[in-house]
């Protein structure tokens, strides 16, 4: 099924009366539970935390403007309704960075939440009258508005179409397989966290910060030492627009590098995603390549992912275990099937409910291939018989012909003599050679 999420059926805007503001963010044609609208209307109501709402949605409408490397280009971040919360999210400039802003049930003063998928409308006007928002003022929220234009008190502004770029649905791709990964490293309160905030040098991108956890605090640390490192510091900065609301801080950490700051408010959470490098973009990190693998080792056609497809209903929390029993699907092919979803943006992970979650986006099997060349190598090296095991090695080891050159591969631990493999070790996923033993062996 395809979706063009890139064409806006209204525009933002912001209406004050009185002491109540309204906020309007505009969809695009979403796809609902009950079918394809043309004005979906995913959420209208109230914000019981008017303040955190706003400011967090300009942390992550700002982080789509912001860039580490060249001169930033607005984009529009991508909305998500769970029938009990919304999800905003957006990348930085360069794709290193993932903003994900949930509005939970209890962030929600009275309202009715549907399902559905859009990316909105967060442009200069709305950012400024966002910015301006009075601190006590009723702020109602209605996902779906009417109207070409965007309005403030003082103007009336139009917004251009804009489309979703490929390369954030390959981010999205990445930061779920990412995020599944991640482990809590530690949970900082309000005054320890707003003390560590306040610690982290100026300056774009900034130095890289190596830290650890030691005596309920964050600490420098050697880098041989260090338990999650921070490269280039002002990409926490959407963290120090929301310090006033902060109740808690989780810090999250990844075997290749990757580090996961989760901001604990009123009503919401602010997540957090950081590459190991300042300009190392999520697109094409290749975390889901095993994943992907195991799928075709399983058999995992377009009819069992459809299939989950139809049971997933824009979940807050999929459950891998009732999928199984809801589609008949073995194990192994409800987990195929979700890692082919997680590989073309369809389902994200949230790091502190531990669980997968529903998005819409384009769902096109072939365009998973497109997005993930090494599976594609992979599979070919395979089909042309160029996987053989090393009969003389006393441990398991695999000898794969490319280009006129043999890579020697081992899974236990898992190396090959690749340049690729010299380059990242593994950080960027497995390389071609190892997918191919790992397809050969299952």
């Amino acid at each position: 099924m395809s979706l063009d999420l890139g064409s806006f059926v209204t525009a933002s805007q912001l209406t004050s009366t009185g002491e109540r503001s309204d906020l309007a963010l505009a969809t695009g044609l979403g796809l609902t539970p009950t079918g394809l609208v043309e004005h979906p209307s995913f959420f209208s109501g109230f914000a019981a935390f008017p303040g955190v709402l706003a400011a967090g949605i300009l942390a992550v409408a700002d982080l789509a403007s912001t860039t580490y490397r060249e001169a930033g280009v607005f984009r529009d971040p991508v909305i998500t309704a769970n029938g009990d919360r919304l999800r905003l999210e957006s990348f930085s400039g360069e794709n290193g960075v993932h903003a994900r802003l949930d509005l939970l049930p209890e962030g929600i003063d009275t309202a009715d939440v549907g399902h559905g998928t859009t990316n909105v409308d967060v442009n200069a006007a709305l950012r400024l009258a966002l910015a301006s928002l009075p601190r006590n003022e009723l702020l109602h929220l209605d996902v779906g508005g009417e109207g070409l234009h965007v309005a403030t008190l003082e103007a009336t502004h139009v917004e251009r179409p804009v489309d979703l770029p490929e390369r954030w649905v390959r981010g999205l791709a990445e930061v779920g397989g990412v995020a599944h990964a991640m482990t809590p490293l530690i949970r900082l309160d309000a005054a320890t966290a707003l003390a560590f905030l306040g610690t982290i040098p100026a300056g774009i991108p900034g130095p890289t910060l190596a830290l650890g956890a030691a005596g309920g605090r964050l600490r420098p640390m050697p880098a041989s030492r260090a338990q999650v490192v921070v490269a280039g510091t002002s990409r926490l900065s959407s963290l120090t627009r929301l310090g006033r609301h902060l109740h808690a801080l989780e810090v999250f950490t990844h075997p290749a590098g990757y580090s996961g700051w989760v901001a604990h408010l009123p009503g919401a959470r602010l997540t957090l995603l950081l590459t190991p490098e300042v300009y190392r973009g999520f697109s094409g990190e290749g975390q889901l390549l095993e994943s992907l693998q195991q799928a075709g080792a399983a058999e995992v056609t377009a009819t069992p992912v459809q299939r989950v497809l139809e049971h997933l209903a824009w979940e807050a929390r999929i459950e891998a275990a009732a999928l199984v029993t809801a589609t008949g699907l073995s194990a192994a092919q409800v987990e195929g099937a979700l890692a082919i979803l997680a590989s073309s943006g369809r389902i994200g992970f949230d790091l502190v409910d531990q669980h997968w979650f529903h998005r819409e986006l384009p769902l096109d099997i072939s365009a998973i291939e497109r997005r993930h060349p090494r599976l594609v190598k992979a599979q070919r090296l395979v089909a042309e018989g160029a996987v053989r095991v090393d009969p003389t090695s006393q441990h398991p080891r695999w000898a794969v012909t490319s280009s006129g050159q043999d890579r020697w591969v081992t899974l236990d631990p898992q190396e090959c003599t690749c340049e690729w493999w010299a380059r990242y070790r593994g950080g960027r996923g497995p390389c071609a050679h190892v997918v191919a033993v790992q397809l050969s062996t299952n």
